[in-house]
């Protein structure tokens, strides 16, 4: 078991090694911290843009269909390797860059053109661009394209890309919250949409790296580690394992925690209210005698039956639109997964926000007026 954890901890240690020395662009030390600015302090300059809870969301684009978005800095540039936008539901038919200004041309803007992966904005480094220099003056980006479903950018980043920086956003991102979903139980997709560094990408080199760290010392230096003994190989693979587990159960935790801070304390009509089709379940409660009742024919009747069809009726479900909200495919088993499949059209984010927000107003305005139709005795 010694032997087994000892190859383990150090082809670990050379792959993080390796794998630093081939991301970190620069000095691998350093003590400048993360410039941050949030999505109060941007300005779309061109193209038009809602500030929101959660950020500023670009909704369309200005004269020759484009929009910028645009930050006032004054920083210097040495030591700042990268430049990152906290973006989401960026569309991946848009043509993005990122512009600036240094104090050396100060009437230049200098461009790179930035990568959209899993809609959003992917980091750039900058460390080997001359025009990078100088104290910078000011950072945009540049959206062209089709923005009828709106982006959101939550900020931006002037990172130096340490060591120590790039080990932190990879960890980040292998432990970022999954909210639930169909295949949750059993499985995790990996923590965040876009990742530089899969976790299993990572544990796979380590274990391959192990194996033939074992296998070459096993021939050849057996006097140090004794002969190939398959217990050893196998330990490497369960080690791996345990490391992917983990990340599993934390993540499950975060979600009982939230499903707990949604829905605890509450009685089943509140527990029902607080859930996404709450204003549905408002009007069949005020509406119909046997709320319970026809809210079950519902659910598992015509929500159920409606989806395994083809054509429009599945527009005039709830679950039509909730799928445009879950990024992550159902486990498909049995007939009624092949039907699903078969017959699966999934809308855009912003074509379900707007059924969603539809179904919301509507049953809201029918339970409001049944309830205001009716009449309620207080017992005495």
């Amino acid at each position: 078991m010694l032997v087994g954890a000892s190859l383990f901890a150090a082809s670990a240690l050379l792959c993080i090694v390796g794998y630093l020395a081939l991301s970190v662009p620069g000095s691998w030390f350093g003590s400048l911290p993360t410039l941050r600015w949030t999505a109060a302090e941007l300005a779309v300059t061109q193209g038009s843009g809602q500030p929101t809870a959660d950020g500023l969301r670009v909704s369309a684009p200005g004269e020759q269909g484009i929009a910028i978005v645009s930050i006032q800095t004054s920083f210097r540039s040495a030591g700042y390797a990268a430049v990152s936008w906290d973006t989401a539901d960026v569309p991946n038919n848009v043509a993005a860059a990122l512009i600036w200004r240094n104090d050396y041309e100060p009437g230049r803007r200098f461009t790179r053109p930035l990568t959209v992966e899993a809609r959003r904005l992917l980091p750039i480094i900058l460390a080997d661009d001359p025009n990078w220099i100088g104290k910078i003056n000011g950072l945009a980006v540049i959206v062209r394209g089709d923005l009828t479903q709106p982006m959101l950018i939550r900020g931006v980043e002037a990172k130096p890309m340490t060591a120590a920086q790039v080990l932190h956003d990879r960890v980040g991102e292998w432990l970022a919250f999954e909210p639930w979903s169909g295949g949750s139980i059993n499985s995790r997709s990996g923590g965040a949409d876009a990742q530089d560094l899969p976790l299993p990408f990572a544990l796979a080199a380590i274990v391959g790296l192990a194996l033939i760290i074992y296998v070459i010392l096993a021939r050849w230096r057996p006097q140090t580690i004794g002969p190939f003994r398959p217990l050893i190989a196998g330990g490497l693979f369960v080690c791996a394992w345990f490391i992917l587990d983990v990340p599993w159960q934390w993540n499950l935790m975060r979600e009982a925690r939230a499903t707990f801070q949604q829905y605890a304390g509450k009685s089943w009509r509140e527990r029902h209210l607080a859930a996404e089709d709450g204003a549905l379940f408002a009007f069949i409660g005020a509406q119909l005698k046997r709320p319970l009742l026809i809210g079950l024919a519902f659910a598992f009747g015509w929500e159920f039956v409606v989806m395994l069809l083809p054509g429009y009726l599945k527009r005039f479900t709830v679950a039509y639109y909730l799928q445009s909200m879950v990024p992550h495919a159902m486990p498909s088993e049995g007939a009624t997964s092949i039907l699903q499949a078969v017959f699966h059209e999934t809308p855009s984010a912003l074509t379900g926000l707007a059924g969603l927000a539809v179904i919301l107003a509507v049953c809201l305005w029918l339970a409001a007026r049944a309830v205001e139709r009716r009449e309620y005795v207080l017992e005495q």
